[in-house]
């Protein structure tokens, strides 16, 4: 891909003309999806780092609490509001952990110990203990906790703050997990190994057992463990299967879909709340909460807890599907309301672009690797591996079609820089990238989003401007380039917009001026605008950073990427 820059003569004539009158239209809030406070104090907010949860805990007062990000645990209400957020010692460990005791929640970050009583004020830092150990079991007995303390395990009374040593001399290389058992026994799980040591020695009639699951921990008269794809286990007290699998698929190794929830990927930890709910969270701290369906002995995940700290992949259909990031929301979904048909993605996930069968695509990068999905809306998706992507191209998409009637993918890092490939029959790329070259008037710093206003121009949203981009061959030839639409301070856009153009309305993303403004594609003239300018804020009448926004007809959903959540609106005609 080739880019030169070419002199832009003034345009202002068009900018300033009046357009012909367009019907007067308002845009109404329509909701809030991702974020179970919704608003206000009890909106949830992560850290900006994320970090594996911790293993919910449940305590006395009928609250959740789980870490949210590095750095961070946050106490829910179960209908979802925060209720406060305590700070933590920041990173993400393998052996971080959290277990509820009589003495308060006892914290294992970075191999050290913490404690902090469940009635600490909001804010209130955890205080160290002085103790290390690199393993911690998920649950108190009789008062006590397991850990792994170099090579020995011992039984941890945490009111004392003394331990006792139970087994010797444990390589800790083979110490996956712990369970403390009511009469002391030790369980110690490694892959699908799971060994007991019971008054010091190993138990060896019908031991070691192999489980199909991680994390196991004893509940009840249940153990529960966790597996990929948000795979939830439930055993017998012999840790045969009771009846096995009660949530999601449990696909081991296949290529394919399954059943399962990718914000949640491995569990961390689960905890029962009552007969027919339980809670678990995993892979980026949200909270699921699970009721028990007794027909079908399986869990359902009723209830998200938490927030969606970060979206720049963001499509709507006419069916008022939404999809972000690895999965989709309903148009009429409330802020609780749990993702469906999510895919691995690793939330890492560039601009969606809507193609007009339904389908999608988008760059996404998928463990290391960088590549392109296509998707329907629902679970099904196609990644084609053999393409290559740097990691910038995670960020602006379109597909254009050019004047011998091939469709391109096309994919624009932040400077300007891109690439492309052909589309199949099947709207597939074809890893043979097509030639294009870009012709701006001035150099991009800092694009965010791209979009189609017709067949032959592209828009591009950079360094706070609109560029109109006109193809001839392959060369797109910037034409136009404005921020502004009159002449008053509030007719001028901010320093960072996002775009997306549907049924010849352009939608914008103002981040830095706190609005969303939709436009006449072709005459630029002011449609509707939503926000207060210049003042964020979390309630339903203001957004903060607005950034990624899809539209379809007269509905658009948007990043309002301050709040962490997804707010919708309505296109209304006024009376």
């Amino acid at each position: 891909m080739k880019t030169r820059f070419v002199l832009l003569l003034p345009y202002f004539a068009h900018l300033f003309t009046s357009a012909a009158t367009l019907q007067a239209q308002s845009l109404r809030f329509a909701g809030v999806l991702g974020n179970s406070g919704e608003q206000g104090q009890t909106l949830v907010r992560f850290a900006p780092v994320p970090a594996h949860g911790l293993g919910p805990v449940f305590d006395r007062y009928g609250s959740i609490w789980d870490r949210a990000g590095s750095g961070l645990l946050n106490r829910y209400a179960l209908d979802g509001r925060l209720l406060g957020s305590y700070p933590l010692p920041e990173g993400d460990f393998a052996g971080d952990r959290q277990t509820l005791t009589p003495a308060g929640i006892l914290l294992l970050i970075d191999s050290k110990l913490y404690k902090l009583s469940i009635d600490s004020a909001a804010g209130t830092n955890p205080s160290s203990l002085g103790i290390t150990a690199s393993k911690m079991s998920f649950a108190a007995s009789n008062g006590n906790v397991a850990l792994l303390e170099n090579n020995d395990i011992g039984i941890f009374d945490v009111k004392t703050l003394t331990s006792k040593i139970a087994v010797h001399d444990v390589n800790a290389k083979d110490v996956g997990d712990l369970s403390l058992l009511d009469d002391n026994s030790i369980l110690i799980e490694r892959g699908q190994t799971v060994r007991l040591f019971r008054d010091g020695h190993e138990v060896t009639d019908g031991w070691p057992k192999t489980v199909l699951a991680s994390h196991l921990q004893q509940i009840g008269p249940f153990w529960y463990g966790e597996g990929f794809h948000g795979t939830v286990y439930r055993f017998d007290n012999d840790l045969e299967p009771s009846p096995g699998v009660v949530l999601g698929g449990a696909s081991g190794y296949f290529i394919g879909h399954v059943e399962g929830d990718e914000e949640l990927s491995i569990g961390n930890g689960v905890t029962v709340l009552g007969p027919d709910i339980a809670a678990v969270s995993g892979r980026f701290g949200i909270v699921d909460l699970l009721h028990w369906d007794g027909a079908s002995d399986r869990y359902s995940v009723a209830r998200r807890l938490g927030s969606l700290p970060r979206c720049k992949g963001l499509a709507i259909n006419d069916a008022g599907s939404i999809w972000f990031n690895s999965g989709r929301w309903s148009w009429d979904d409330l802020p609780t309301s749990p993702i469906r048909d999510s895919i691995a993605s690793g939330g890492n996930v560039g601009q969606i672009v809507t193609l007009s069968d339904g389908t999608f695509l988008a760059a996404v990068q998928r463990d290391t690797a960088f590549l392109i999905m296509h998707g329907d809306f629902t679970w099904r998706s196609q990644s084609i591996n053999a393409i290559s992507l740097p990691s910038g191209m995670l960020n602006a998409a379109v597909v254009y079609t050019r004047n011998d009637g091939k469709k391109i993918l096309l994919l624009m890092d932040p400077g300007g820089h891109a690439l492309a490939f052909p589309l199949d029959a099947n709207n597939l790329p074809v890893n043979q990238p097509a030639h294009v070259e870009f012709e701006f008037a001035s150099p991009v710093r800092q694009l965010t989003t791209l979009a189609m206003k017709s067949d032959s121009v592209m828009l591009a949203a950079a360094d706070g401007n609109i560029l109109e981009l006109e193809l001839h061959g392959d060369v797109w030839h910037e034409s136009v380039r404005w921020n502004r639409w009159g002449t008053a301070d509030s007719e001028r856009l901010g320093s960072q917009v996002y775009i997306t153009v549907n049924e010849g309305r352009l939608w914008v993303s103002d981040t830095e001026r706190n609005r969303v403004l939709c436009f006449d594609a072709d005459s630029r003239k002011l449609i509707a605008s939503f926000g207060q300018p210049d003042h964020p804020g979390n309630d339903l009448s203001h957004l903060s950073q607005p950034a990624a926004i899809a539209a379809r007809h007269n509905r658009a959903v948007l990043f309002d990427s301050g709040n962490q959540r997804l707010v919708k609106l309505l296109l209304d005609e006024s009376d």
